[in-house]
C-alpha cells in the first residue's frame, strides 16, 4: 500500500509554488489550436488548467509524469470515448501517471483493453498516483471499470455517477473520500478501498452483481449511505476503529453488513431483507447501538456476534421477523453486554430469538416477544439475565441448556407456550422472576444453587419447591 510520505508532500508542495507563476488555461476544442484533449495535455505545464470545450473526443488520453496539478474541466457536455478506431479497446479513458491531477464535468465512456503491448487495461479512469480529484464525472460502458487508482493517498471523488460498470471504484491508497457517488448494475464490486482512514458517504449502491462496498483498512467511517441489491454484501468491512452510521442496506445475497475488526462502531442502521445475517461482527470491544434488523432471510441471525472477548456492547437494537435467530452470541464470545434490545417474531422451530453462548456474558432489560422457539436460548458459564422479559414465544421463555453459574434474576416470562423458565445446567441462580400464564412455569431437570423469591404463576409447577444443591 502507498504512503504519503513527508518527503513526497515537500516534493509536491516545491513544484506546486514552482508552477505557479506560469499557470495557464488552455483551450481544448475542435477547430482550435488544440483539437484533441491529448494535444492539449502534451502542451500544458505543471498547474495549467485544460479547458475543454463541449462535444464527443474519440481517444485515449494519458497523462505523463511531470504534470503535477494539472486539471481538465469540462465546459459544456464533453464525452470522451475511448474507442480506437473500428471499436477496437485503447486502453483507460484518462491515464493518469502525475500526481494531484483534477478532473471534472467530463462523460468517460467505452474504454475497453488494448490488444497491443503493453496491453493496457480499458478503466475509465486509471490512476498510479496520490491526490487524484475526480469531481462531477459519468462513467458507463468501461469494459473493465470505471475508476482504478494506485498509490492513491488522498484521491477524492465527488458527485460521480457509474452505470454498468464491471467494477465502479478500486482505490489503494490512505486518506481516501468517495462522497456522494452513485453506482447502478454494476457486474462486480461498487466501491473497493484497501487502505487506512476512508471516508464513504451519502452513496447510492444499486443492483451489483457483487459486494457493493468493501473496505479493507483501520479507520474507516461510513455514513449515510444506500445500498440495494447487492449480488454478495451489501457492506464487507475489515479493519479496527471502522464506523458505520445511519446507513441504509436492502436486498443482499449474503450479509446485509458483515465487519472484522476491534473497535467497531455500528449505530443507526436500517439493514433489511439480507440472505445472510442482517448484521455479522467479529473482533473485540465492537459498540453495536439501536439498529433496526429485518426480514434476514438466509440460516444465519439478524444480529451475529463472534470472537468478541474482553468487553463489547450490542443495545437498543430491534430485530424482527428474521427467519434465524434474532441475536445470536458465538461460544467463541465472552464479556459481552446486551442491554435493551429486542427481538420480535423471529427463528424457528429450533432456533431461539435470543442465542447466546459464550461466558461471562450480561443481558439487562432485553425483550424476546413472539418467537417461534424459544425467548432466550442460553449455553454458556457465568451469564447473567437480569430485567429481562420473554413474552408469547413458541416454547421457553427462559431455557437455560448448558453451562454453570448462569443467574435469572428480576425476569419476567409470560405466555410462552412451553415453560416460562427452563434449568437443565448446573449451579444455576433462580432469585426473584416472574413467570405466569405459561404453558408450564417452571421446570427443572439440572442443579439450582439458589431458588428464592420467584412468583410461579398458574402452571403446573405452580407452589412447587425445586430441589437446591
Amino acid at each position: 500500500m502507498s504512503r504519503f510520505s513527508r518527503w513526497t508532500q515537500v516534493a509536491m508542495v516545491l513544484a506546486l509554488l514552482a508552477a505557479g507563476g506560469r499557470a495557464a488555461t488552455i483551450t481544448v476544442g475542435p477547430g482550435g489550436a488544440y483539437p484533441t484533449i491529448q494535444a492539449g495535455v502534451d502542451a500544458a505545464g505543471p498547474g495549467d488548467t485544460l479547458l475543454v470545450q463541449g462535444g464527443t473526443y474519440r481517444e485515449s488520453v494519458a497523462i505523463p509524469a511531470g504534470k503535477f496539478g494539472l486539471e481538465l474541466l469540462a465546459s459544456g457536455r464533453v464525452i470522451l470515448d475511448a474507442r480506437a478506431a473500428g471499436g477496437a479497446g485503447a486502453g483507460p479513458g484518462i491515464k493518469i501517471d502525475s500526481p494531484s491531477v483534477t478532473v471534472r464535468g467530463f462523460t468517460i465512456q467505452n474504454a475497453a483493453a488494448d490488444p497491443n503491448p503493453p496491453n493496457a487495461a480499458g478503466y475509465g479512469i486509471e490512476c498510479t498516483q496520490p491526490g487524484l480529484v475526480l469531481r462531477e464525472l459519468s462513467f458507463c460502458g468501461n469494459r473493465d471499470g470505471g475508476v482504478f487508482v494506485t498509490n492513491g493517498d488522498v484521491t477524492r471523488i465527488t458527485d460521480c455517477e457509474f452505470q454498468g460498470e464491471q467494477g465502479a471504484v478500486e482505490i489503494e491508497g490512505d486518506s481516501v473520500t468517495v462522497e456522494r457517488v452513485t453506482v447502478r448494475n454494476c457486474r462486480g464490486v461498487g466501491l473497493e478501498i484497501t487502505g487506512n482512514a476512508a471516508r464513504v458517504m451519502r452513496c447510492t449502491i444499486s443492483n451489483t452483481e457483487a459486494d457493493a462496498i468493501v473496505i479493507n483498512g483501520d479507520g474507516a467511517v461510513l455514513e449515510q449511505n444506500v445500498v440495494r441489491l447487492a449480488g454478495a454484501a451489501g457492506l464487507l468491512l475489515a479493519g479496527d476503529g471502522i464506523l458505520v452510521r445511519n446507513c441504509e442496506v436492502r436486498g443482499t445475497r449474503l450479509s446485509g453488513i458483515e465487519c472484522a475488526g476491534a473497535g467497531v462502531v455500528i449505530e443507526h442502521n436500517l439493514v433489511e431483507y439480507s440472505a445472510g445475517a442482517g448484521i455479522s461482527h467479529s473482533g473485540d470491544q465492537p459498540t453495536i447501538n439501536d439498529n433496526r434488523i429485518a426480514n434476514a432471510i438466509g440460516e444465519s441471525a439478524g444480529l451475529r456476534l463472534a470472537g468478541v472477548t474482553g468487553s463489547g456492547l450490542a443495545s437498543g437494537n430491534r430485530i424482527e421477523d428474521c427467519s434465524d435467530e434474532g441475536l445470536r452470541v458465538e461460544a467463541s464470545c465472552s464479556g459481552l453486554t446486551l442491554l435493551d434490545n429486542r427481538v420480535i417474531g423471529c427463528g424457528n422451530a429450533f432456533e431461539a430469538g435470543f442465542h447466546i453462548r459464550g461466558d461471562g456474558h450480561q443481558l439487562k432489560g432485553n425483550r424476546a416477544i413472539r418467537n417461534a422457539c424459544d425467548g432466550f436460548g442460553i449455553e454458556g458459564d457465568a451469564i447473567v439475565l437480569r430485567r429481562n422479559r420473554a413474552v408469547g414465544n413458541g416454547q421457553d421463555g427462559f431455557d437455560v441448556s448448558g453451562g454453570n453459574g448462569v443467574k435469572l434474576i428480576e425476569n419476567v416470562a409470560k405466555g410462552n407456550l412451553a415453560e416460562g423458565l427452563e434449568n437443565n445446567a448446573s449451579g444455576t441462580i433462580v432469585r426473584d422472576n416472574k413467570s405466569v400464564q405459561n404453558r408450564i412455569d417452571f421446570g427443572n431437570d439440572g442443579s439450582l444453587a439458589t431458588f428464592s423469591g420467584n412468583t410461579i404463576g398458574d402452571g403446573s409447577n405452580q407452589g412447587t419447591s425445586p430441589e437446591i444443591d
